[in-house]
């Protein structure tokens, strides 16, 4: 599998986009030992998803990207990834007046000329705004 993805061009890769990691290396042979000892603490600290919901063009880029580099490493960080980015996305969002609003669900997105205009949001307590 690994050299199979190694050698496999972009656009063979994107063409895996229609299934998941887990499907993908079942597909391969993969065994269920293999996948289970070390494909999904692989996925898990490269790409913070589990196999089952990882599309497979995503695990292949990542595992070509892996293989040729000369000193490969991975593993679990010390902080989680809302720790590294969150203050700086929430900075860059209002910086721009833009507003965050937590614990809410996205209900729609509005489109103005292919641009996002606004969304339609409901917060916890079903109200909508």
């Amino acid at each position: 599998m690994i050299s199979e993805i190694y050698f496999a061009s972009e656009s063979q890769i994107e063409a895996l986009d229609n299934q998941n990691a887990l499907e993908y290396m079942e597909s391969r042979g993969v065994s269920e030992r293999s996948i289970d000892s070390f494909w999904r603490f692989m996925a898990l600290s490269l790409l913070n998803v589990s196999l089952e919901i990882c599309s497979a063009a995503e695990f292949a880029t990542v595992v070509k990207k892996w293989a040729h580099l000369r000193r490969r490493r991975f593993g679990f960080p010390k902080v989680g990834l809302g720790d590294v980015y969150a203050q700086h996305a929430h900075t860059f969002v209002t910086d721009r007046g833009g507003v965050i609003h937590k614990n809410t669900t996205v209900e729609s997105i509005a489109f103005d000329n292919e641009r996002v205009s606004h969304l339609v949001v409901s917060d916890s307590s079903g109200s909508r705004h």
